[in-house]
């Protein structure tokens, strides 16, 4: 597979500035934290200067993967620049959002004030404001502090503040629609904001090897048995059935497998005393006659997003596969059937 070009990165010396260290949350809720922020706005004096920046990702029937950001800056409670693009190539909204406070502290570098508030809703975006680079979007962050050095160096005051998302702070409202706008283009006129992206790379890489897995699963050879199941390749780092009681877990993997207290499977090995009927019906035991046993077919009025009429042989079949690709799903079957709370006899 080849990937699209790298927006170049460079070797950079860790970046430490007053309160780089500290929780831009200052640990409070987003609620909390959005009635101090509104507090504080108000105390706000005439040369203060606040922008606004968000990002945005969205994924377009037709136009694909569309990445964009939105900025606005405020002088006295009124707005005196804003401005959206859309980025290019393979990147997220964390670059959208890097990209956008850079370019509304230059908006803001054309008329500024005593003090300009950067205001990110994004924690991950302020650690590398405040602080060291991250690699992604890179020559944003090192641009961005550049020109807040210039602007320290004119007696302008830079600082970054958290400002919680989507708890109604107009300016905050005002920058995500616009990068909501952004991400439609037109596109950055920078040639850096149309590359890819270290996080950009980083989620095609996991993209594709989620796809080389899936190609590589279903190209093995599997038996009939395990194949009628119909289940889904989903690798996960943590499959749903995990979270299923030890006990459940175990009777689920053995239908499954095949491998359990199953008629074919003890007769395969000739396995001597096996017990192989069914304690409520007395039917042969099999995979699948959790849901074929009449115990359980009696209830069926109580089964979970069940039929709506008695089921045949055709529906139950197809129930168990449905319920199968559910472990919790199952969990609740054999719970409202308690098929396993008897063993074969």
């Amino acid at each position: 597979m080849v990937f699209p070009p790298l927006i170049p990165t460079q070797l950079s010396s860790p970046r430490y500035t007053p309160g780089s260290g500290k929780d831009p949350t200052g640990r409070k809720s987003k609620r909390e934290a959005a009635k101090n922020f509104q507090r504080w706005a108000k105390q706000l004096g005439p040369n203060d200067m606040t922008v606004f920046s968000d990002g945005s990702e969205q994924f377009d029937q037709s136009q694909g993967h569309l990445v964009g950001y939105g900025f606005v800056v405020y002088r006295k409670g009124e707005i005196t620049a804003q401005g959206s693009a859309a980025l290019g190539g393979p990147c997220h909204v964390f670059d959208a959002e890097t990209v956008g406070a850079l370019r509304g502290l230059e908006a803001a570098d054309a008329n500024p004030g005593d003090t300009i508030w950067v205001c990110v809703d994004s924690v991950s975006v302020i650690w590398g404001l405040r602080g060291s680079a991250s690699l992604s979007s890179q020559w944003a962050y090192i641009r961005f502090h550049e020109l807040a050095e210039e602007l320290e160096d004119k007696g302008v005051s830079v600082r970054i503040r958290w400002c919680p998302g989507h708890e109604g702070i107009e300016g905050n409202e005002k920058a995500d629609r616009l990068a909501d706008e952004g991400a439609k283009g037109p596109a950055d006129t920078d040639p850096r904001t149309q590359g890819a992206t270290v996080s950009g790379i980083r989620s095609e890489l996991r993209k594709a090897a989620r796809e080389a897995s899936a190609r590589c699963w279903q190209a093995r050879k599997r038996s009939d048995a395990y194949d009628r199941w119909k289940l889904e390749y989903n690798p996960t780092k943590e499959p749903n059935e995990l979270g299923l009681p030890r006990r459940i877990l175990g009777h689920y993997l053995a239908m499954r497998t095949g491998h359990g207290d199953f008629r074919g499977y003890h007769d395969l090995f000739a396995h001597q005393g096996a017990k192989t009927q069914c304690a409520w019906c007395d039917n042969s035991t099999a995979p699948d006659h959790l849901v074929h046993c009449p115990n359980s077919v009696k209830l069926w009025k109580k089964w979970s997003n069940g039929p709506t009429q008695r089921p045949n042989t055709q529906t139950r079949q197809e129930y168990l596969y449905k319920t199968l690709g559910s472990p919790r799903a199952f969990e609740e079957f054999v719970a409202i059937t308690g098929h396993f709370t008897l063993l074969p006899r």
